[in-house]
């Protein structure tokens, strides 16, 4: 069921760039793999510093797969995770994107104003994506978390 909503984000995307695509701009100015690296670069860190790298991949093990929490703070510990995945993506991709146009705006070049709103829109625009591709997982693992707890009563 994940992957339905993977793919539906991916065919979303696809018919933004179909319907809003005319402008000039075609499939090749949405694609920007640095933005996409650099959000990573931050969130894989930050989950890293928090010390639930590895709950947050139970989390999508949970959610993914048939795999069942042997705890119920196991679970917890991976909702927690996704959680602050899903923050530093929000927080991430709004910083990552205010830089590029606070550095034109501080040289003063309007020649390159709209090319840096356009990546820092892009940039913000993965964030994004990538939240809501968390957000199915955050909510079956919620599921989980409830299953589990009706499960002991």
């Amino acid at each position: 069921m994940y992957f339905i909503a993977v793919i539906g984000v991916i065919v979303s995307f696809l018919l933004g760039v179909v319907f809003f695509g005319g402008f000039g701009m075609g499939i090749m100015g949405l694609i920007d793999p640095t933005s996409f690296i650099l959000l990573l670069i931050l969130c894989i860190p930050v989950l890293m510093a928090a010390g639930v790298l590895k709950d947050f991949v139970n989390g999508f093990r949970f959610a993914v797969t048939k795999k069942q929490p042997q705890s119920l703070g196991e679970i917890k510990r991976a909702i927690q995770a996704v959680e602050l995945a899903i923050r530093t993506l929000l927080f991430g991709s709004l910083f990552l994107s205010v830089m590029p146009a606070i550095l034109v705006l501080y040289e003063g070049n309007g020649e390159y104003i709209w090319p840096s709103i356009g990546v820092s829109a892009i940039c913000f625009a993965y964030g994004l994506g990538m939240i809501i591709l968390l957000l199915p997982v955050k909510t079956r693992l919620e599921f989980k978390l409830i299953d589990f707890i009706n499960s002991e009563e």
